[in-house]
């Protein structure tokens, strides 16, 4: 049996000697899972998921797609990027179409005047407007611009006389949500950026920021006496009442009084100068303090989305279309003053990575549209430095070749631990004959497909005995229809991908999750359905879930999904409608009771959600409800 480093030293020494084939390079990756009986499957790190497959996650050697809908735009819709060198300073600011920048991003020559690419902008950074969680406009960087081909699109019209040109399943910000354009009618609002500026607060009046006048207190000033809030702030870190301390000073009697030091300041933590609470007070250093309150004036001054009504949706025929990802968590930018959002499917595959590393495996992450986020794949569990590694490969020739050589590494070197290939994505790039001849020149009909399906017949029989699992992340280019087991949804690059996948899965952008009330309304991450359209050797009883929670700080919601397919398989007790839940004590038959809010202490108690995540796993193989996947 070799090692994982045995593997990648093989893969790098046949392909560093590969005409045309890149070299991978090292990375970062993983953290999360299971189970002592599941000797091929990977937990999907979503327990609704596992339980709706009736599987305990991923099957080893196989192929799973995971795609959804990369919401386009026209060729000619405008985006106000941004050129930044690798220091960060800006060379361009114009903007152009966002054909334009997909050209300029992949340092793709075209003929005609503005067309070159100029010697400053290599290894340049793009970046795009984004709305963030208080609606402010921000610039968020580019992680790729993706020709989706040629689609239907419709031309919306706004009040205002905004125009948009996008196919139907295009998401447009609505205030609350993300909705596609197939959903939106006349009379609908949608936000927009039109160069309106954040309301800037009235100043609280002085009142607010009272004075007391006492002469005794060492940083006593005349001219602006002593704040009232550092008075109760210093009262209680002498662990006296207000009035005690105030009779005290006025008393001259400093013996065995502490003071907040000079050049120190008391910073009010929700930014209400009459709140003089203790619990939201803290001191601060003058420049922190200083910096803090400039980066909230810089943001009030700034531009934020603002609604907009639908006047008028036509169909504008079938045009080229372009989309951009957007780095994490705003997965939103801003195309012809429009708010509109792009949704990733590599979260997922993060997931799955993790896990694979918690059962002490690892794998290789092939990355054609550059959409590795190390920090979101460790939100997501991932080790970055654990049996690892990150592969750049320039055509869908390349992608195949490099999976055929780290599947014969893992064959010559198979220590029986789980090994994942993740592809992002096998449609982004080209094919080599593409590559070679001028865009639009001698183009071949299905030349992608063709290269796809040839890859994956050579493929298929050596993933199945290495045991390793091939993710595809792939982009939807239709829906078929909305019925419950109706036929699958098409994705790019032909038929190949979806006929020799176990298990496709459909994610769709539901909503979003927010936090606090109001002006502290905030958006901590938002809601993914999804739907298994495919699933070999299973008849589902649930294709679809229909909430899962995505957070911009972990990833999928684990524990929340756990406590969720507890319900649906009785290892935890529920009645529809009540507060209450039971699940039974471990090694006994008593329940013990609980409230959802206290499921994490529950968790907790069972050792940890790894270990009640393997007892949820373990519940569900005893009771038939899940069965292993065939060797």
């Amino acid at each position: 049996m070799g090692s994982f480093d045995d593997i990648f030293k093989a893969v790098d020494k046949k392909i560093s000697g590969q005409k045309g084939d890149p070299l991978s390079t090292q990375h970062k990756a993983g953290d999360l899972t299971i189970s002592s009986h599941i000797p091929f499957s990977i937990p999907t790190g979503v327990p609704e998921l596992d339980y709706n497959i009736a599987r305990p996650g991923w099957p080893a050697g196989r192929v799973i797609e995971l795609f959804g809908y990369e919401h386009c735009e026209m060729y000619d819709a405008f985006v106000q990027y941004q050129v930044r060198t690798p220091d960060g300073k800006i060379q361009n600011s114009k903007g152009g179409t966002i054909e334009s920048l997909y050209h300029k991003f992949h340092d793709i020559p075209r003929k005609g005047k503005g067309n070159y690419v100029r010697p400053q902008t290599k290894g340049a950074e793009y970046y795009a407007p984004s709305v963030d969680e208080d609606n402010a406009v921000i610039q968020n960087r580019i992680v790729d611009v993706v020709k989706t081909g040629e689609n239907e699109c419709f031309e919306m019209t706004t009040k205002t006389g905004r125009i948009a040109r996008t196919t139907s399943g295009h998401k447009f910000f609505t205030g609350e949500e993300y909705v596609e354009l197939s959903l939106l009618n006349v009379g609908d609002t949608i936000f927009i950026h039109n160069q309106t500026r954040a309301t800037v607060e009235e100043k609280k009046k002085q009142e607010n920021r009272q004075c007391l006048y006492i002469d005794n207190h060492p940083y006593f000033s005349r001219h602006h006496g002593i704040r009232k809030y550092r008075i109760i702030y210093e009262a209680n870190m002498n662990g006296i009442p207000t009035d005690e301390y105030l009779q005290r000073l006025n008393l001259n009697k400093l013996e065995g009084l502490s003071f907040v030091p000079k050049g120190m300041h008391i910073h009010h933590l929700d930014g209400d100068h009459t709140n003089n609470s203790v619990d939201n007070l803290c001191v601060m250093g003058e420049s922190e303090h200083r910096k803090h309150h400039a980066l909230i004036s810089r943001k009030n001054l700034g531009f934020i989305a603002i609604p907009d009504k639908i006047v008028s949706i036509i169909s504008v025929g079938v045009n080229q279309t372009y989309d951009l990802k957007m780095e994490t968590p705003y997965h939103n930018y801003i195309a012809d003053g429009f708010v509109v959002h792009n949704c990733g499917k590599t979260t997922l595959a993060y997931h799955a990575i993790a896990e694979a590393q918690r059962m002490g495996g690892g794998g290789y992450f092939i990355d054609t549209e550059k959409s590795w986020d190390e920090r979101r794949a460790v939100q997501c569990g991932v080790n970055p430095d654990l049996n690892f590694r990150i592969m750049d490969c320039d055509s869908i020739e390349a992608v195949f070749r490099s999976i055929l050589t780290i599947v014969d590494a893992r064959l010559d070197s198979n220590d029986g631990k789980p090994f994942i290939i993740v592809v992002d994505s096998v449609t982004g790039t080209a094919t080599e004959f593409m590559k070679k001849h001028e865009m639009g020149k001698e183009e071949r009909i299905g030349q992608d497909a063709r290269a796809i399906r040839g890859g994956m017949r050579r493929v298929m029989e050596k993933l199945a005995k290495a045991k390793v699992n091939l993710f595809m992340i792939n982009h939807a280019i239709a829906t078929c229809a909305t019925f419950k087991f109706a036929k699958q949804s098409d994705s790019a690059g032909g038929h190949a991908i979806k006929l020799f996948s176990t298990v496709r899965v459909n994610l769709t952008h539901g909503g979003w999750i927010t936090d606090g009330e109001g002006d502290k309304k905030r958006r901590v991450g938002q809601k993914i359905k999804m739907r298994v359209e495919k699933l070999k050797g299973s008849c589902m009883s649930e294709p679809e879930i229909k909430e899962v929670a995505l957070y911009n700080t972990h990833g999928f919601d684990t524990l929340g999904s756990l406590l969720t397919a507890g319900c649906k398989t009785g290892w935890v007790e529920h009645s529809k409608g009540s507060q209450d839940y039971a699940i039974a004590e471990l090694g006994g038959d008593e329940m013990i009771d609980f409230s959802k809010a206290n499921w994490g202490n529950v968790v907790m108690d069972r050792g940890g959600l790894q270990v009640a995540y393997r007892e949820f796993i373990s519940y569900c193989m005893e009771r038939g409800i899940m069965e292993t996947w065939g060797v």
